[in-house]
């Protein structure tokens, strides 16, 4: 815990000033403008721990896709990428990029259906499948490592030596995918964010009453961070809510509420296929390979001969729910500033 406390403050002194879950009175001016303006103000906090996003064409099956990409800190000879879980968005790697973009440069992309990217006209199983999940990733990256990022209306330049891919829940298993298929060279590690095959395929056996009992729409987003604090099921920390939250819900015009971007209810014929394999994929996976885990429980058999044969770093977050990196930021932080200082000193 010392060790961890030593790296990096809880949260930066800018975002502790001006959010309004931080002790700061209500006459400030964040506050007031919470107040007076609450939708604009939840939909533009991204700009608190990211510096732009851009709005891209990427080739997906059979057509093009416009996916959100957010970017943070300046570019370096190593990058992280980071990976979603299901009907999140990249938001929920917020407090964990302001930590580390001062240091490493920090992209994220939000999955078809998910966030800001836009929805597809094909049905959602076909769409959010693994191996289509995987190779759009693989796509975003080839654009992002060519040329046609270089143009200069391109908000940033992506040319690392190096790539660590971060991936959260279903995003964990996209990454493993994506470094198993060996495509793209500079990727030289892989790291988990509460997944583990065995336990994940297990836990789908509650997603159907997590679902049933789950708001389908909500006033206001005010309502809807609400919900998500005291559910059991998101993250605890108010701070990560806040920006998270807003990018799961959309406007809907007919109802005149928010619902959710994301069905989950249309692609849960799908999940357990994202995980099959999973953990044969990540031990045989090179370079660097870390999991994160919100207790020991989550290991499954294979994953656990792993550890013990030393196959991976373990690091364990006692006070976590699932949404380690929101509840928990400043941990994950500085583990994966541990991983990439390790291949700060490995050659490329």
């Amino acid at each position: 815990k010392e060790l961890f406390k030593s790296k990096v403050p809880y949260l930066p002194k800018e975002v502790k000033e001006d959010n309004p879950s931080s002790s700061s009175s209500s006459s400030t001016p964040s506050s007031r403008y919470q107040e007076s303006h609450p939708n604009e103000y939840y939909e533009n906090l991204w700009s608190k721990y990211f510096d732009s996003f851009h709005d891209v064409q990427i080739p997906f099956q059979s057509s093009s896709q416009s996916i959100r990409i957010y970017s943070a800190g300046n570019p370096s000879s190593l990058s992280f990428l980071f990976l979603h879980g299901a009907g999140l968005s990249s938001l929920s790697f917020s407090l964990v990029v302001s930590l580390l973009k001062s240091k490493y440069h920090c992209i994220a992309f939000d999955f078809p259906n998910h966030g800001f990217s836009s929805s597809t006209t094909s049905s959602p199983p076909s769409t959010l499948s693994l191996s289509s999940l995987s190779s759009l990733t693989i796509s975003l990256l080839e654009f992002l490592l060519s040329d046609k990022s270089s143009s200069p209306d391109f908000p940033f330049q992506f040319h690392p030596s190096k790539i660590l891919l971060v991936g959260h829940s279903l995003g964990g298993a996209v990454a493993t995918q994506v470094s198993s298929l060996k495509s793209i060279p500079q990727i030289s590690g892989t790291i988990l964010i509460d997944i583990v095959e065995g336990t994940a395929i297990e836990a789908l056996s509650n997603l159907d009453s997590f679902l049933q009992k789950r708001p389908s729409s909500f006033s206001s987003y005010q309502e809807a961070i609400t919900w998500c604090l005291n559910s059991g099921n998101s993250t605890k920390n108010k701070i990560s809510a806040e920006v998270s939250v807003p990018g799961q819900l959309k406007w809907d015009e007919k109802k005149e509420k928010l619902v959710w971007r994301t069905d989950l209810k249309q692609v849960r014929g799908e999940m357990e296929e994202w995980f099959v394999g999973m953990s044969e994929r990540f031990l045989a996976s090179s370079g660097t390979r870390v999991v994160i885990l919100a207790g020991t429980d989550r290991l499954d058999k294979k994953m656990m001969i792993g550890q013990m044969q030393g196959k991976f770093q373990l690091v364990l977050v006692g006070n976590a729910g699932h949404y380690v990196q929101e509840d928990e930021p400043v941990i994950t932080a500085n583990t994966l500033l541990s991983a990439a200082s390790r291949e700060d000193f490995v050659m490329p």
